[in-house]
Protein backbone atom coordinates (compact mmCIF):
# COMPACT_ATOMS: atom_id res chain seq x y z
CA UNK A 1 0.00 0.00 0.00
CA UNK A 2 1.44 3.61 -1.04
CA UNK A 3 0.17 6.78 0.43
CA UNK A 4 -1.36 7.65 -2.54
CA UNK A 5 -3.85 4.01 -1.64
CA UNK A 6 -5.08 5.54 1.79
CA UNK A 7 -8.04 7.45 1.22
CA UNK A 8 -9.79 4.91 -1.00
CA UNK A 9 -8.40 1.83 0.91
CA UNK A 10 -9.72 3.59 3.69
CA UNK A 11 -13.34 3.75 2.73
CA UNK A 12 -12.95 0.13 1.58
CA UNK A 13 -11.88 -1.07 4.95
CA UNK A 14 -14.69 0.91 7.13
CA UNK A 15 -16.89 -0.24 4.72
CA UNK A 16 -16.02 -4.33 5.06
CA UNK A 17 -15.51 -3.78 8.96
CA UNK A 18 -19.13 -3.12 9.37
CA UNK A 19 -20.29 -6.51 8.68
CA UNK A 20 -17.87 -7.44 11.56
CA UNK A 21 -20.17 -9.10 14.01
CA UNK A 22 -18.63 -7.22 17.03
CA UNK A 23 -18.78 -3.92 15.51
CA UNK A 24 -22.33 -4.68 14.50
CA UNK A 25 -23.35 -5.19 17.58
CA UNK A 26 -22.62 -1.88 18.59
CA UNK A 27 -23.98 -0.05 16.00
CA UNK A 28 -21.13 0.84 14.46
CA UNK A 29 -21.03 2.64 10.81
CA UNK A 30 -18.87 2.49 8.09
CA UNK A 31 -18.43 6.49 9.34
CA UNK A 32 -18.58 5.60 12.06
CA UNK A 33 -14.74 3.88 11.57
CA UNK A 34 -13.61 6.15 9.26
CA UNK A 35 -11.25 7.45 11.26
CA UNK A 36 -9.53 4.75 12.71
CA UNK A 37 -9.49 2.83 9.01
CA UNK A 38 -7.53 6.18 7.76
CA UNK A 39 -5.36 6.41 10.53
CA UNK A 40 -4.09 2.37 10.15
CA UNK A 41 -3.88 3.06 6.47
CA UNK A 42 -1.84 5.65 6.81
CA UNK A 43 0.50 3.39 9.09
CA UNK A 44 0.41 0.97 7.08
CA UNK A 45 1.74 3.11 4.19
CA UNK A 46 4.33 5.12 6.24
CA UNK A 47 6.51 1.44 6.88
CA UNK A 48 5.87 -0.36 3.24
CA UNK A 49 3.79 -3.07 4.85
CA UNK A 50 0.34 -4.47 4.08
CA UNK A 51 -0.96 -4.10 0.24
CA UNK A 52 -4.36 -3.68 -1.55
CA UNK A 53 -6.05 -5.78 -4.22
CA UNK A 54 -8.13 -4.03 -7.17
CA UNK A 55 -10.52 -5.00 -9.61
CA UNK A 56 -10.26 -5.31 -13.38
CA UNK A 57 -11.80 -1.79 -13.01
CA UNK A 58 -8.79 -0.74 -11.11
CA UNK A 59 -11.07 -0.08 -7.84
CA UNK A 60 -9.68 -1.58 -5.16
CA UNK A 61 -12.03 -4.36 -3.49
CA UNK A 62 -9.62 -5.87 -0.10
CA UNK A 63 -7.11 -4.47 1.96
CA UNK A 64 -4.44 -6.03 4.32
CA UNK A 65 -2.99 -3.93 7.31
CA UNK A 66 0.22 -4.36 8.69
CA UNK A 67 2.73 -2.75 10.38
CA UNK A 68 6.07 -3.64 12.90
CA UNK A 69 4.60 -4.56 15.98
CA UNK A 70 6.20 -2.55 18.46
CA UNK A 71 4.36 0.68 17.34
CA UNK A 72 1.12 -1.45 17.45
CA UNK A 73 -1.73 0.97 19.15
CA UNK A 74 0.11 3.79 17.42
CA UNK A 75 -2.59 4.03 14.56
CA UNK A 76 -5.52 3.93 17.12
CA UNK A 77 -3.86 6.13 19.89
CA UNK A 78 -3.94 8.97 16.65
CA UNK A 79 -7.69 8.81 16.91
CA UNK A 80 -9.20 11.05 19.46
CA UNK A 81 -10.92 9.02 22.10
CA UNK A 82 -14.17 11.51 21.69
CA UNK A 83 -14.25 10.65 17.87
CA UNK A 84 -15.74 7.47 19.11
CA UNK A 85 -18.35 5.57 20.79
CA UNK A 86 -17.38 4.70 24.62
CA UNK A 87 -17.81 0.95 23.75
CA UNK A 88 -15.33 1.12 20.80
CA UNK A 89 -12.58 2.88 23.56
CA UNK A 90 -13.15 0.06 25.42
CA UNK A 91 -12.37 -2.61 22.57
CA UNK A 92 -9.27 -0.24 21.55
CA UNK A 93 -7.84 -0.56 25.49
CA UNK A 94 -8.27 -4.48 25.45
CA UNK A 95 -6.71 -4.89 22.55
CA UNK A 96 -3.66 -2.37 23.29
CA UNK A 97 -4.07 -4.14 26.67
CA UNK A 98 -3.40 -7.91 25.33
CA UNK A 99 -0.32 -6.10 23.46
CA UNK A 100 1.70 -4.20 25.59
CA UNK A 101 1.14 -7.33 28.25
CA UNK A 102 2.34 -10.41 25.95
CA UNK A 103 5.91 -11.66 26.94
CA UNK A 104 6.90 -11.45 23.22
CA UNK A 105 10.56 -12.31 23.61
CA UNK A 106 9.72 -15.79 24.68
CA UNK A 107 9.17 -16.50 21.01
CA UNK A 108 11.57 -14.52 19.27
CA UNK A 109 12.94 -11.17 18.43
CA UNK A 110 10.20 -8.44 19.09
CA UNK A 111 11.71 -5.77 17.08
CA UNK A 112 11.59 -8.55 13.81
CA UNK A 113 7.68 -9.17 14.53
CA UNK A 114 4.82 -7.38 12.62
CA UNK A 115 1.18 -6.64 13.30
CA UNK A 116 -1.12 -7.71 10.87
CA UNK A 117 -3.97 -6.16 12.24
CA UNK A 118 -6.55 -6.47 9.23
CA UNK A 119 -8.47 -8.25 6.37
CA UNK A 120 -10.87 -6.26 4.54
CA UNK A 121 -12.95 -7.47 0.81
CA UNK A 122 -15.93 -5.66 -0.01
CA UNK A 123 -18.77 -8.51 -1.05
CA UNK A 124 -18.29 -7.84 -4.47
CA UNK A 125 -14.89 -9.35 -4.50
CA UNK A 126 -15.58 -12.13 -2.21
CA UNK A 127 -15.01 -15.77 -3.19
CA UNK A 128 -12.14 -14.74 -5.03
CA UNK A 129 -9.07 -15.51 -2.55
CA UNK A 130 -8.78 -12.11 -1.73
CA UNK A 131 -8.83 -12.61 1.80
CA UNK A 132 -6.49 -15.08 1.59
CA UNK A 133 -4.02 -13.87 -0.92
CA UNK A 134 -3.97 -10.59 1.02
CA UNK A 135 -2.02 -11.68 3.95
CA UNK A 136 -0.11 -14.00 2.10
CA UNK A 137 1.58 -11.28 -0.35
CA UNK A 138 2.09 -9.35 3.04
CA UNK A 139 4.11 -12.59 4.89
CA UNK A 140 6.25 -12.25 1.85
CA UNK A 141 6.72 -9.23 1.89
CA UNK A 142 7.52 -9.46 5.82
CA UNK A 143 9.62 -11.91 5.30
CA UNK A 144 11.82 -10.10 2.47
CA UNK A 145 12.51 -7.27 4.90
CA UNK A 146 13.60 -9.58 8.28
CA UNK A 147 10.74 -10.15 9.71
CA UNK A 148 10.28 -13.78 11.30
CA UNK A 149 7.29 -13.63 13.01
CA UNK A 150 3.53 -12.18 12.13
CA UNK A 151 1.01 -11.56 14.83
CA UNK A 152 -2.74 -10.67 14.84
CA UNK A 153 -6.06 -10.71 16.52
CA UNK A 154 -8.42 -13.77 15.86
CA UNK A 155 -12.06 -13.63 17.13
CA UNK A 156 -13.17 -16.58 14.34
CA UNK A 157 -13.28 -19.84 15.34
CA UNK A 158 -13.55 -21.45 12.01
CA UNK A 159 -10.59 -19.61 10.89
CA UNK A 160 -8.68 -19.76 14.05
CA UNK A 161 -8.58 -23.70 13.07
CA UNK A 162 -7.54 -23.74 9.88
CA UNK A 163 -4.56 -21.51 10.07
CA UNK A 164 -3.52 -23.80 13.01
CA UNK A 165 -3.09 -26.43 10.82
CA UNK A 166 -1.57 -24.98 7.66
CA UNK A 167 0.96 -22.41 9.51
CA UNK A 168 1.20 -24.06 13.56
CA UNK A 169 -0.49 -20.61 14.88
CA UNK A 170 -0.18 -20.27 18.41
CA UNK A 171 -2.80 -18.06 20.73
CA UNK A 172 -0.43 -16.34 23.72
CA UNK A 173 -3.21 -14.82 25.30
CA UNK A 174 -6.89 -14.47 25.06
CA UNK A 175 -10.16 -12.38 26.63
CA UNK A 176 -14.11 -12.94 26.33
CA UNK A 177 -14.94 -10.20 25.34
CA UNK A 178 -18.22 -10.33 27.19
CA UNK A 179 -16.34 -9.70 30.67
CA UNK A 180 -14.94 -6.59 29.44
CA UNK A 181 -15.58 -4.45 32.52
CA UNK A 182 -15.58 -0.87 33.08
CA UNK A 183 -15.94 0.60 36.50
CA UNK A 184 -17.05 -2.60 37.59
CA UNK A 185 -19.96 -2.92 34.86
CA UNK A 186 -19.48 -5.86 32.12
CA UNK A 187 -20.08 -3.73 29.05
CA UNK A 188 -20.81 -5.76 26.50
CA UNK A 189 -22.69 -8.36 28.32
CA UNK A 190 -26.02 -7.60 26.91
CA UNK A 191 -24.62 -7.46 23.18
CA UNK A 192 -22.37 -10.01 22.55
CA UNK A 193 -22.36 -13.76 22.98
CA UNK A 194 -20.71 -14.64 26.25
CA UNK A 195 -17.67 -17.02 24.84
CA UNK A 196 -16.74 -14.85 22.03
CA UNK A 197 -13.15 -14.06 22.65
CA UNK A 198 -10.27 -11.93 21.17
CA UNK A 199 -7.13 -14.65 20.85
CA UNK A 200 -3.93 -12.88 20.19
CA UNK A 201 -1.86 -14.86 18.05
CA UNK A 202 1.36 -15.54 16.21
CA UNK A 203 2.47 -17.23 13.14
CA UNK A 204 6.28 -17.85 12.69
CA UNK A 205 6.99 -17.18 8.46
CA UNK A 206 9.89 -18.67 7.98
CA UNK A 207 10.34 -21.95 10.72
CA UNK A 208 13.21 -23.54 8.39
CA UNK A 209 15.61 -20.59 9.38
CA UNK A 210 14.88 -19.59 13.27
Amino acid sequence: MQHCHVDEASRVHAQAMVHNPILRSIGMTSQDYLADSKAMCQVTAEHGLGCIAKDTSDRIVGVCIAYPLDIAGQAHNSVQRDQRSREINYLWDTLNNLMKTALWYRYGDPKRMFCLDDVSVLKTASGLGVGYLTPEFTNTLALRRGFTHNVGVLMNDIILQDLQARTGLKVIQSVDISQITKDGRKIFQDIIDKGTYFRLCLVTLNPGKL
